[in-house]
């Protein structure tokens, strides 16, 4: 655990307690903070308090506003537009500055080394993946952040160590005292727009981790999106770009990775598989590399990396049929790039709407799944949809009706496909509970 001194005898509230909130409360009252949190749940406020009886809670309304140094925010609380939270208003007003367990990380830690990692698809593959070369060419890493780790709850590294932190465009609107000697960013397609309102606020968003960038640091970016290039005409550092259809400081083409003189066959990896992961492998390749990992220690990694859970991953078989737990495919972009990888779909479809929805899809859906079977509260929608394009669907709710179908259907063969293209909340906790859940009744129902 990191244990934020720099903080010392400072007023902190935290909002939010999810995992990097309690990560950031327990960090600052370890180094001595006097820290107040704040969360709309109070079974979450009464468990933490249980967890960390230090911390204090009081309604917002009998916080001493003027005496509060800093507000460590969640990434999940609305900062901008109509839903901005209170106490973002109230920071404003008293002229509090807001940051993230990432600032408090990087005050704690300063001499280590920081890769940063974002995208709207990939980051936490790509995240997992660099972690994993790094390890196995002997680094001293610590891996963290929008990947599932609060990077509070990290170990400590001083100048020999290396984090490797996986960051969401709401982690970077409120990040701003970090530095970053290795930078990278995938992709941008149009995500969280009803968070971030335009599409012109995404990018910036995503563009902050380049503003933290160290002058004498790498910027590693994909040069196949009019965004990322426009991210990329904007740095002041080093940059090396990456392309997976044209040639580029590193290339992903057809499976063979090149890099100047080095040239490698990456084809054939059951836990890369798709379009999408040529990014990632790609982006990994251009950090590592950065970071003077040997090219064939890089492969070498590349090679022995097994995929992260709810990420195509293939996890079960019963007769004919293939499942695989995508769930982490929140939008349209994620799920095309997860069909695009299978035939003979059975594609399991919706949750909370996105506001791009599944139109940019249809044609895909059309040719690569057999039936689709529609969830959540966007199941309406979808079918509107699916039905204007004359596609085979049902209108069954749960996943456990979903699974309950294909069951009965006497000549069921090929995938089954979770890649929702929605966010979860309507039905679950989160993407990790959507996916566990699938998992769990593929195994109860096929297995009796």
């Amino acid at each position: 655990m990191i244990v934020a001194e720099f903080f010392s005898g400072k007023n902190i509230v935290v909002v939010g307690l999810g995992r990097s909130g309690i990560g950031a409360a327990r960090s600052l009252v370890s180094g001595k903070s006097n820290v107040w949190i704040l969360d709309d749940s109070y079974d979450q406020v009464k468990s933490v308090i249980t967890q960390i009886p230090d911390v204090k809670n009081v309604p917002i309304a009998e916080i001493d506003w003027d005496s509060v140094d800093y507000i460590v925010m969640s990434p999940g609380i609305p900062i901008i537009g109509d839903n901005t939270h209170e106490v973002v208003k109230l920071a404003r007003e008293h002229d509090i500055e807001i940051i993230s367990d990432i600032d408090v990380l990087y005050k704690a830690c300063p001499n280590a080394r920081y890769v940063g990692i974002t995208g709207t698809n990939g980051k936490s593959t790509t995240t997992a993946l660099v972690g994993h070369i790094l390890h196995n060419a002997g680094y001293n890493i610590q891996v963290g952040g929008n990947i599932g780790f609060s990077v509070l709850g990290l170990e400590p590294l001083g100048d020999d160590g290396i984090y490797v932190i996986e960051l969401s465009s709401f982690q970077l609107d409120i990040t701003h005292h970090a530095r970053f000697d290795f930078a990278a960013l995938i992709n941008i397609t149009s995500d969280h727009l009803d968070r971030h309102l335009t599409m012109e606020n995404y990018v910036n968003a995503k563009a902050n981790l380049f503003k933290m960038l160290d002058t004498t640091g790498v910027a590693v970016i994909s040069q196949d999106y009019n965004e990322t290039r426009h991210v990329a005409d904007n740095i002041n550092a080093k940059r090396m770009m990456f392309s997976i259809h044209d040639d580029s400081d590193i290339s992903n083409i057809d499976g063979i990775l090149k890099n100047g003189a080095n040239k490698f066959d990456v084809n054939g990896l059951d836990n890369l598989r798709g379009e999408h992961n040529k990014e990632n492998i790609a982006a990994a390749y251009g950090i590592c590399l950065s970071l003077g990992v040997k090219p064939e220690d890089i492969i070498s990694g590349i090679k022995t990396f097994r995929s992260l859970p709810h990420r195509m991953e293939q996890f079960y078989e019963y007769q004919d049929l293939i499942f695989v737990n995508d769930s982490k495919a929140t939008n349209a972009d994620s799920t095309e790039k997860a069909l695009l990888c299978f035939e003979n779909v059975y594609l399991i479809l919706g949750g909370k709407q996105k506001p791009e929805g599944i139109k940019s899809i249809l044609h895909l859906i059309k040719k690569n799944a057999k039936k689709v079977l529609l969830i959540g509260e966007s199941q309406d929608n979808f079918a509107y949809d699916l039905e204007s394009f004359y596609l085979d669907f049902q209108r069954v709710g749960t996943l456990d009706a979903a699974l309950q179908s294909i069951k009965q259907d006497p000549a069921a063969s090929g995938v089954v496909l979770l890649s929702p293209a929605c966010a979860s909340f309507d039905q679950f906790k989160s993407f990790e509970h959507r996916g566990d859940e699938f998992k769990r009744l593929v195994q109860e129902i096929f297995a009796k």
